[in-house]
């Protein structure tokens, strides 16, 4: 009998090599060419992606859990607004409830497309013994496939690992805090470009600011005082037992309704169990973090948050404090974009970049109120004269969501080699440039018959090197924050439209600044451009004189925060 190997996630290759000393013909069956790539790096035999003609999973998945997640949150909201009246629109760990049912219902595909083949294999399912947390591996992927495989009766088999336990739960202490009289509370995870910039803003506004850590994908703020961490548990000894019975309540009515919506996706009641634990524990987290706000600011709230809009676990609570006391409330991309549906809030207002591509919509799909945001950029149009097209550079974006591709690889691959055969038919350079964190340079490579290194060499430098070593610059498949470095040079850009894009995939490029094209037509204004110079040029100075006239209506985060 074959046997094949399903990895899902960078950790499972240990199990996977393990296996391979038992079955070394067994094939490494991969749904993410990111993970083929770490399959060849590790030199496993037999790695192969399973590619999808026609694959619509993002565009068919991830719109219906939206919309799935969108009513969870409202039946949970609910069951806060017990304890919580503020809590409706503040979207307490949406993240979390988001990706998890995405994560079950795109593996569920995934396993249902694959079983619609009748391999004739034996399958062997890798997953750690963990529940699904925002950021970290689970044994949701491997659970979802087996459970599609078992309803195909197809022979799998399911190999489970430890992982290190996640750590101690903590949170902002803020005994101290009320001391400090702060106008300003500050919580900004995950703003990992800007966060600088931020803090220099919050420091010329003259607000008394107090920053708030983050327990997860913290950035440090040296220049604003800040409280230290400490444990849930020790927060928990503080708590009142009337208020801890409380609630206890709602995390009752929570479990009921939780496990309402993910007994018909998990049908282990092992796993269940541990999943609905790990959502109950995070929301008991937040609720304690929720009246340790009210026992420290109650007396003299603050008059305003600046908060990013990646919630790493303590926007609810933050936001409904800052509803109950009306406190304005600034949300501010955590890498220039908001990609995700914003809270809807009376006194909130969500500050984007210039090159925002979409409208900042809440999850009612409603837009909500917001600003252009000024960020620190240097533009400038370099002075030249109309010159041929000589060299294109070509922006590849990720194109998977926890480890689950988006693209059709073959449709992907052609494309990439029929702008290549264009440009060798024309005597032009194609520069390909992939994100370091997220290439598959080898497949490419391959597919186009090129040397990696080749692909691999145009990583060194910086994006801004890159582009000003190009005459032109095409963003291809999903839009990259990318363009903002390239725009603001001067560098002229296009994108490439592979597929319909989701609302939060459009809003990382302004169609309007840089036209999206589908590739035929992508091709069709290269063509001209390639045989008439002047066309570009004047396309590159217009690019650059629109791009200014949207950076005219931003204004700096110290304007806002007055």
């Amino acid at each position: 009998m074959q046997h094949s190997i399903l990895v899902n996630h960078r950790s499972d290759f240990m199990l996977a090599q393990q296996l391979l000393g038992q079955l070394p013909e067994a094939e490494v069956l991969l749904f993410d060419p990111q993970l083929l790539e770490h399959a060849r790096n590790l030199g496993l035999p037999h790695a192969r992606l399973q590619r999808w003609p026609g694959n619509d999973l993002n565009w068919r998945v991830y719109r219906a859990v939206r919309e799935e997640a969108a009513a969870l949150q409202g039946r949970v909201d609910h069951a806060l607004a017990v304890l919580v009246p503020e809590a409706p629109g503040c979207q307490w760990h949406h993240y979390g409830l988001f990706y998890l049912l995405f994560t079950l219902r795109g593996y569920t595909a995934i396993g249902e497309q694959l079983a619609a083949q009748k391999p004739a294999t034996r399958l062997h399912v890798l997953g750690p013994q963990q529940a699904f947390r925002y950021g970290q591996h689970s044994f949701a992927p491997a659970l979802a496939l087996m459970q599609a495989f078992g309803r195909a009766a197809l022979s799998g088999q399911f190999y489970s690992y430890e992982l290190p336990a996640p750590p101690e739960d903590q949170l902002p202490d803020l005994r101290q805090a009320a001391a400090t009289r702060p106008d300003l509370l500050v919580h900004l995870p995950t703003c990992f470009y800007d966060h600088a910039y931020f803090e220099g803003e919050v420091l010329a506004s003259g607000q008394a600011a107090l920053n708030l850590p983050s327990p997860f994908y913290d950035v440090a703020l040296p220049s604003l005082p800040g409280t230290p961490l400490e444990s849930l548990l020790a927060l928990g000894q503080r708590i009142p037992a009337q208020m801890l019975d409380r609630v206890e309540a709602v995390l009752a009515t929570l479990r009921q309704l939780l496990h309402e919506a993910l007994a018909p996706l998990m049908a282990s009641p092992a796993f269940l169990s541990m999943q609905l634990q790990a959502l109950l524990e995070a929301y008991r987290r937040q609720l304690f973090f929720f009246v340790a706000l009210e026992q420290a600011f109650e007396a003299r709230p603050a008059q305003q948050l600046l908060i990013s809009n990646h919630d790493a676990g303590l926007h609810g609570p933050l936001l409904s404090h800052a509803q109950r006391h009306r406190m304005k409330v600034l949300l501010v991309p955590h890498a220039k974009f908001f990609n995700a549906p914003a809270p809807e809030l009376p006194n909130a207002l969500c500050l984007s970049h210039a090159l925002q591509g979409t409208a900042v919509a809440g999850l009612s799909g409603k837009p909500v109120a917001s600003a252009t945001l000024a960020f620190p950029e240097r533009l400038s149009l370099p002075e030249t004269l109309p010159r041929p097209l000589k060299v294109l550079g070509v922006l590849l974006a990720g194109v998977s969501y926890n480890s689950m591709c988006a693209a059709d690889m073959d449709a992907y691959l052609d494309g990439l080699r029929r702008l290549q055969r264009w440009c060798d038919a024309r005597g032009i350079e194609c520069r390909l440039r992939c994100k370091p964190t997220d290439g598959f340079a080898s497949q490419i490579a391959e597919h186009l018959g090129l040397d990696v290194q080749q692909i691999l060499r145009q990583f060194q430098g910086s994006l801004a090197d890159f582009g000003g070593a190009c005459d032109l610059c095409l963003g291809y498949d999903v839009p990259t924050s990318g363009a903002i470095e390239l725009l603001r040079q001067g560098t002229p850009m296009l994108h490439a439209q592979l597929r319909p894009l989701l609302p939060e995939e459009l809003s990382l490029l302004n169609g309007r600044i840089v036209p999206l094209r589908m590739l035929d037509e992508t091709l069709a204004q290269l063509q001209q451009w390639q045989q008439d110079p002047s066309a570009l040029w004047r396309f590159r100075r217009q690019q650059h004189a629109a791009y200014l006239n949207l950076q005219a209506e931003a204004r700096p985060l110290r304007d806002f925060l007055s």
